[in-house]
């Protein structure tokens, strides 16, 4: 238990210099474990982010593409998939290269994205630079990402202005060791109906759940050699409200953080996460353990601990 105690408090002591919240409260000890609740949150903002360009945006974008006039899809390329060729494969599969490297395979089954009933599968070869989450945590959290190669996303059409995101479902109580592992369910829908071009532009809302398995962060001690893998879980229990470029304005969800201990207990620590409805600057009030902090999360500028 000692041992377990100087973890935590080495932990708290790193996320202050690497969080850089400016804490706005006389009691800095009560703010501690608030910086900690920050952490857990932008591992959820980052992965999800990440996982959510680089898949289910890809078919986005590539809907856009397929479905415009032929006057028009050199312009839509360039914006979406700059510096690329689109191979047309035959039977409704196409591949996005980069020079000669494969970076994705798109499986339309020859339907329209916006057709209900549409399932397309988006294999990832190799990484797209251009999928990568524009966040401050990609700077300032040094998180260690897998290859996400040879995974698989099905996007699917299930009503009218409404899709499904699934990456490993059927695996989705599984763990896997050497992280992050996506394990994606979630639902993104238009309020007007309306298809999605671009996930950056904002204007839908987010149902769901997942499940995201890390190596170290956000629990590595740096005092040991061995680096166990956590997983974070998350499940939205108000429908996120997407307001443009990994922002939201609206929604509740919960993140459950776990990990394996050395001596076979499993550690557990839980945040609750509300957006607030302001578009300047973008809040989101972070419950854990019983406090409660506002916190600027598209820059990390401000965290302002509400109650002890």
């Amino acid at each position: 238990m000692k041992k377990i105690s100087t973890i935590l408090v080495l932990c708290l002591v790193a996320l202050t210099t690497i969080v850089g919240c400016k804490v706005e409260d006389s009691d800095y000890n009560v703010a501690k474990p608030m910086e900690r609740a920050c952490n857990i949150f932008a591992h959820w903002q980052y992965a999800y982010a990440n996982t959510q360009m680089r898949f289910a945006n890809v078919a986005f974008n590539f809907n856009t593409w397929l479905t415009a006039d032929t006057d028009t899809r050199d312009s839509i390329q360039k914006l979406y998939f700059n510096g690329m060729t689109i191979r047309d494969n035959g039977n409704g599969t196409w591949t996005m290269l980069s020079g000669n490297t494969e970076r994705c395979v798109i499986n339309t089954q020859n339907q329209p994205l916006d057709v209900l009933g549409a399932r397309w599968e988006v294999t990832e070869r190799e990484r797209a630079g251009n999928y990568v989450p524009n966040l401050f945590t990609n700077h300032w959290f040094p998180i260690k990402m897998e290859d996400f190669s040879t995974k698989t996303a099905v996007v699917s059409c299930v009503e009218v202005g409404k899709w499904s995101v699934n990456i490993n479902a059927e695996q989705f109580e599984e763990t896997t060791i050497g992280g992050p592992t996506p394990y994606l369910s979630v639902e993104l829908s238009t309020p007007d109906h309306t298809v999605i071009r671009d996930l950056r532009d904002g204007g839908y809302t987010i149902t769901g759940s997942g499940k995201f398995s890390f190596v170290g962060y956000p629990y590595e001690d740096a005092s040991s050699d061995i680096v166990p893998s956590s997983s974070l879980f998350f499940n939205i229990d108000e429908p996120l409200y997407c307001d443009g470029r990994d922002v939201w304005n609206g929604g509740k969800l919960k993140i459950e953080v776990s990990r394996q201990l050395e001596n076979g207990t499993k550690q557990m620590e839980c945040v609750g996460a509300e957006f607030l409805p302001q578009n300047n600057p973008y809040l989101v009030r972070l419950n854990y353990n019983g406090n409660v902090a506002d916190w600027r999360y598209d820059d990390g500028s401000a965290l302002i601990v509400r109650n002890k």
